[in-house]
């Protein structure tokens, strides 16, 4: 994961919205089929990814045909370019955009967006299960469970490899 994909997820909660990760590999009906689950405004996205010494994997192709695919269409596309692989063009008149000189941009216009309160039992992110459906199974994590087992899986990943005690 790059460390964009952090700051988009931490982002997206402090503007109160929902979000879902989705990590490489997958095919497009697979994207697709989430697409229409969750009802996506917008994708944000990498150009590529990387994944140990495969080399880059083009996302553009994947995602373009996952939305041609999915009966519900977002708004915009945000595309985090990689060095490794770019995604070009970015077509604008389908929404695409280059997240870097959207960030660019809002920084040179003093753009800032407010934290919104979020309440302890209101979603702020989408987990995806297959749960042998032949849907994905949805699970909608609201901001205390979230927090909870954060500090668990700190302590736990730290406290523990560490010899610490709690």
């Amino acid at each position: 994961m790059i460390p964009a994909a952090l700051f988009a997820m931490l982002a997206i909660n402090r503007l109160g919205a929902i979000h879902a990760v989705v990590f490489g590999g997958f095919s497009p009906p697979s994207l697709a089929q989430r697409m229409e689950a969750s009802r996506p405004r917008v994708i944000m996205t990498a150009s590529c990814g990387i994944e140990g010494t495969k080399g880059p994997i083009a996302y553009q192709g994947l995602i373009r045909t996952a939305v041609s695919k999915s009966a519900f269409k977002p708004e915009k596309i945000i595309i985090w370019q990689r060095d490794q692989q770019r995604w070009e063009p970015v077509l604008k008149e389908s929404g695409e955009r280059n997240w870097q000189r959207l960030v660019k941009s809002a920084k040179n216009r003093g753009l800032k967006a407010d934290a919104v309160p979020v309440k302890s039992n209101e979603g702020i992110y989408i987990i995806y299960t297959s749960g042998g459906f032949d849907l994905p199974l949805l699970l909608r994590y609201g901001s205390l469970i979230c927090c909870v087992k954060g500090r668990l899986d700190c302590q736990r990943e730290f406290c523990e490899k560490l010899g610490a005690t709690r």
